[in-house]
This record gives structure tokens, sequence and C-alpha cells, in this order.
């Protein structure tokens, strides 16, 4: 498999949906996602594991069936008040969503790491062990190295493993995917001119697509980082965001959703240092104003802040809108239930159902 063929495959991935396709309902989408990334969906109450303490906190909530956030974890700094307003909370909360789903661009990660570590850049005893099955559908290229250099100065250290479906069908549904993982380990890959490419993780992409839907899923499991070149504009890759956990996408007949579990931390937050969601969902009907889920922001004092929202339920299966949809949910801040409501913007979640067919 040569580079190429890697670039080719990347951008098949991305222009390739102009069909629709399907898959289970949105509200059973997250069943789809690969649990060897550490993701999870609806329904499931594994979160991805974060450094700011989002992703703990909302897997006890989610498996316990309590608020996702503990309110204040030991390291407010002697405040004694939360710092975030609803309306602040609300913000970063549709911030720190709308940077996973549009800002993240998975298939740049990929491409970046292709761009050092294509089979083409291989000798044949560096990376020292090579492993590489070219298929008719699926590809893997899997190396490990404990640090050498290539003739044409490029240095592999650590463990990779890139695999890519093409046009596998399964039922009536086409499947393509790619997996970059460190199975557990690292890897860097760094060319003689300073360009270099590092993770700790996984990362996954998938897309399904039939005759009349097509479902998504993307899941980041850890830590990617590369120079200011091969990152470009990329957040993820510039340091500047880091999202954590899995989401999904699922298109028909105009439909739209767009959910997940995981958390966020970065720029995109404002006054906020993280958010954490669980069993999220955002659907174009019936009610495009309000999501279901679980959410929690934690402001720059160490206080969370859940909004609950109550249009909707999941009871673990299904989503139940049995709720007022407006919009608004209640803003418990520091172990209170603040007098005022907490209200996403209208326009905020349009943005994450701004897509034809993928999201990202």
């Amino acid at each position: 498999m040569s580079r190429c063929r890697v670039a080719l495959v990347l951008y098949g991935l991305a222009t390739s949906l102009a069909c629709h396709s399907d898959a289970t309902p949105p509200d059973q989408a997250g069943s789809s996602g690969d649990s060897s990334g550490g993701g999870s969906g609806p329904g499931e109450t594994g979160t991805a594991q974060s450094s700011t303490g989002a992703s703990e906190s909302s897997e006890s909530a989610s498996s316990s069936g309590e608020l996702p956030s503990p309110y204040s974890d030991g390291t407010t700094a002697g405040a004694a008040e939360p710092a975030l307003s609803g309306d602040a909370a609300s913000e970063a909360l549709g911030g720190g969503l709308n940077a996973f789903v549009h800002d993240a661009k998975p298939s740049e990660i990929i491409a970046a790491y292709a761009s050092l570590a294509g089979l083409g850049a291989f000798d044949p005893d560096c990376p020292e062990d090579q492993q590489v099955v070219d298929g008719d559908q699926v590809d893997v290229v899997l190396w490990s190295s404990f640090g050498c250099t290539t003739a044409a100065g490029i240095t592999f250290t650590g463990f990779g493993r890139l695999q890519i479906e093409t046009g596998v069908v399964e039922d009536d549904a086409t499947v393509n995917s790619v997996e970059l993982s460190t199975e557990g380990a690292t890897l860097r890959v760094e060319a003689s001119d300073g360009r270099y490419f590092g993770m700790s993780g996984y990362l996954s992409l998938e897309t399904r697509v039939k005759p009349d839907s097509t479902t998504a899923s993307f899941s980041l499991i850890g830590d990617v980082d590369a120079d200011a070149g091969t990152a470009g504009t990329n957040p993820v890759l510039g340091g500047r965001l880091r999202p954590q956990g899995y989401l999904f996408s699922y298109v028909q007949q105009g439909y739209k959703a767009v959910g997940g579990n995981g958390s966020v931390t970065g720029d995109a937050l404002g006054d906020a240092v993280a958010i954490s969601f669980v069993d999220a969902l955002v659907a174009s009907d019936p009610c495009m104003i309000e999501p279901a889920g679980q959410y929690a922001v934690r402001d720059q004092v160490g206080f969370w802040h859940d909004i609950v929202f109550d249009a909707a339920t999941f009871d673990g299966a299904d989503y139940q809108w049995d709720g007022p949809c407006d919009g608004c949910g209640s803003h418990v801040a520091g172990g209170e239930i603040d007098e005022e409501a907490a209200c996403i913007a209208p326009d905020v979640l349009a943005s994450l159902l701004d897509w034809e067919v993928l999201p990202w």
C-alpha cells in the first residue's frame, strides 16, 4: 500500500458519501461505536478519560442516574462561589460541542500522520518491525520501533497501527472506516526538517451508507500533536482543543441528529475550562431548540455547573421527548439550584446540525 493509496483512501472517505446511508435510529446509533477505542454511545456508561476530571464525574453519574457533576471536587482554590452564570455556562457548552463536532476534523489528523508515516517512508529495516496487509477492501500497516532513522531521515519511535476499510458491504450498508492506534503505547514520527507527528491513544472514523440514510461515528481517546507546519489550522494537532470521547451522526430523508459522550477542554469554551456530556443528542425533530442528555461545565475556580434540560429523558435505550421544548434547563451550581434557568441559543444548536451528509 503506497502513500498515494493512503491519501486517495482518506480523500475518498471524505467525498464518497454523496450517497445516503443508514444505520440504527439516532437514539440507538451509539451502539455502533467501537468499544476498543474507549468511546461510548447513548445508553453506554463509559466516557472518555480526560485530564480535566470531567469524564470521571460523568461516568459515575451515567451509571448511578445522578447529575453528572460533583459540583466542587476539592480543587476550587478556596473560592466560596462558582465563577459562571447560567448563561455563561450555556455559552461554554455550546462552544465546546460545536468545536468537537466541527473543528476537530479527524480526517486532517489521519492525513497528518500519513504524510510522515506512509508505507513509502519505510526502509526494509526501519521500523524494525513492520507488518503490512494489502487487501482488496482492508489495508493494515503496523509498525514498532525502539527508535530508528530511515535513509530519508524519518525517525520512527513507538508503535503505530493504521487500518483502512473501503467499500466493505455489510447487509445493505457500505462501510468505510479508518482507525489509527498506538495500541496502549505511544508513537512519534519525525522528519529531519523538524516536522513531526505524535500520538498516544486511538482515533477512528466510520461511515455506513445505505440507500436512504447515512450514519457516521468519530472516536478520539488520548492525545495527538504535531509541529506547526504539519498541524496547520487544526486546533487538536495544534494543542488548542482537546476533545475526548465518541460522537455519532445520522441523516435520513431530512431528519438529522448528532450526539455522543465525552468531554472538551480548550480555547472554544470562553470563561470555562471544561465541558462534559453524557447521552447527548441534538435532533432536528421533534425539538430542535433543546438537547437531550446530561451536561456539565467546569468553571475556572473548579466548580461544576449542571444544566438540566428537560425536553427529553433517556432510559438507556430510547429518548422520550415528553417535556417542554423551550431551550432552557435548570442551572445547578455549587450544589444549589439557580433561580434563573440556563438557556442555550437556538442558533448554537442549529449550527450543530449545519451539515449535509457528514458533520466532520
